[in-house]
């Protein structure tokens, strides 16, 4: 049996429990039963099979009760309210996906622009560290050159005064 959408079962819905209720789908297969035995067979097979419909439709006349009916109801609404349920999930993790997947796209994107900057800011930074550390090796030789130069003209000096000033 095919299902039906929210909208028709709302207007269906009424009008099915109403004409369920005169008519059901076993009472037109007892007519149709009836008059083919009346075509085909004699006055008492079609009365045995109208006592027989009129048997079964009493039945269903009163078995389809407000208990029945509400039973009924109940069943068709839990079919409808798991399908929309299923149609609400489908879509939110859809939706929740999609979403997952942007925030993890700009976080990565963040995160591979601030990588990038850190980088260069980590080059510049070996870049003048290079050239401090270059200055200051500079430096050093200068100054152990400068030391050299006054150990040397102290021993000079040294020298002089014990050569002249001594005496």
């Amino acid at each position: 049996m095919a299902r039906l959408h929210h909208e028709d079962n709302e207007v269906l819905m009424p009008v099915s429990t109403t004409f369920a209720t005169i008519i059901s789908r076993s009472t037109i297969q007892a007519i149709g039963g009836i008059i083919v035995a009346r075509l085909v067979t004699e006055w008492k097979v079609s009365a045995a099979v109208g006592s027989l419909y009129s048997i079964l439709y009493i039945y269903e006349w009163f078995t389809w009760t407000n208990k029945a009916k509400g039973k009924r109801f109940k069943s068709q609404y839990v079919d409808y309210a798991g399908s929309e349920l299923r149609q609400i999930v489908g879509m939110k993790s859809d939706t929740f996906s999609h979403q997952v997947n942007r925030e993890l796209t700009s976080t990565f994107d963040r995160l591979s622009d601030y990588v990038l900057q850190s980088k260069l800011n980590y080059k510049d930074e070996i870049l003048n560290l290079d050239k401090k550390i270059q200055r200051l090796e500079d430096t050093s030789k200068k100054a152990e050159s400068f030391r050299n130069k006054a150990d040397m003209f102290d021993k000079e000096l040294t020298s002089f005064i014990k050569e002249f000033l001594q005496k």
